[in-house]
């Protein structure tokens, strides 16, 4: 399906397992493995820049179920990540470990409070029942 055809929520849920991949291959890329890294890294970034783009693009409002399971996502993929940083700080058991668990923790959670406030004050869309009465009454 094209990017076009696709609505901002979708194009907002794509943007995480993308950015995953994303960060896959910038892991793999770190271990030593450019070449392979390199495989994932370019399309993924360029699929990325993609969807950011036609994104941003669109205006259409999410419902409030919509939010919900943005905020969802958001939080799920923030816990996946910190829990991981978790496991390799109580590995490393170095005081460097700890550090960067928690710096990264504190701006994920920093994140989230900014992706709740630009979820949340999205314009809702309009409900069934807003729609059958139209404007203004």
């Amino acid at each position: 399906m094209a990017l076009s055809q696709k609505s901002r929520f979708r194009l907002h849920l794509e943007l995480y397992p993308s950015m995953g991949v994303l960060l896959v291959g910038l892991i793999l890329m770190s271990l030593q493995h450019t070449t392979l890294g390199f495989v994932v890294v370019v399309p993924s970034a360029i699929h990325v820049s993609r969807l950011t783009t036609e994104y941003r693009r669109r205006r259409e409002p999410y419902t409030s179920r919509q939010k919900a399971i943005l905020l969802a996502t958001e939080v799920t993929a923030d816990m996946v990540i910190i829990l991981g940083l978790l496991v390799l700080a109580i590995r490393g058991q170095t005081a460097l470990h700890w550090q960067v668990f928690g710096v990264i923790s504190v701006s994920m959670l920093l994140a989230l409070a900014w992706s709740y406030h630009k979820i949340y004050t999205d314009p809702s869309a309009p409900t069934n029942d807003e729609m059958k009465r139209g404007p203004a009454e």
